[in-house]
């Protein structure tokens, strides 16, 4: 994760956490693991001092709505990382934004793999790494015309 972030820095990528998990949690483990977030970074998840993020699977696709400034002029693309289905549900929030969906498949059996293929443009399986991602970020920004 530190290598994506510093990409995400360098290229100043907005960078959008959406979590069911609790914000007291993430951001110290992240930090733990040598891997604070990125200085354009917004987080949605639970939190145990704001009562008003509430994220849960339903919740999802209205979570660009909490964040209306996040989207910036000149940032056109997305590249969306989830690990569920549902989490490309805030798309739906965007319009005509091209999107590339990463899919995380933790424990793959050829059923869930297909159906994680429906929905992502790309599949990793078992304790991926970020190599791919990585790989992806470094290509698309050497190759921008700035």
């Amino acid at each position: 994760m530190d290598e994506t972030f510093r990409l995400i820095d360098r290229w100043d990528v907005p960078f959008l956490v959406l979590s069911a998990g609790l914000r007291e949690l993430l951001i110290p483990i992240l930090e733990k693991a040598g891997a604070p977030l990125p200085s354009n970074s917004k987080v949605l998840a639970n939190s145990l001092e704001d009562s008003k993020v509430n994220v849960t699977s339903r919740e999802k696709v209205h979570a660009l709505e909490l964040v209306p400034d996040f989207i910036r002029e000149g940032k056109t693309h997305v590249l969306l990382l989830g690990d569920k289905p549902s989490d490309c549900s805030p798309l739906q929030g965007l319009s005509q934004s091209p999107a590339l969906k990463v899919g995380f498949l933790g424990e793959p059996s050829e059923e869930r793999f297909q159906e994680y293929l429906k929905i992502f443009d790309a599949v990793l399986v078992g304790d991926a790494s970020m190599d791919f991602v990585n790989c992806l970020l470094d290509h698309v920004s050497s190759t921008s015309v700035m």
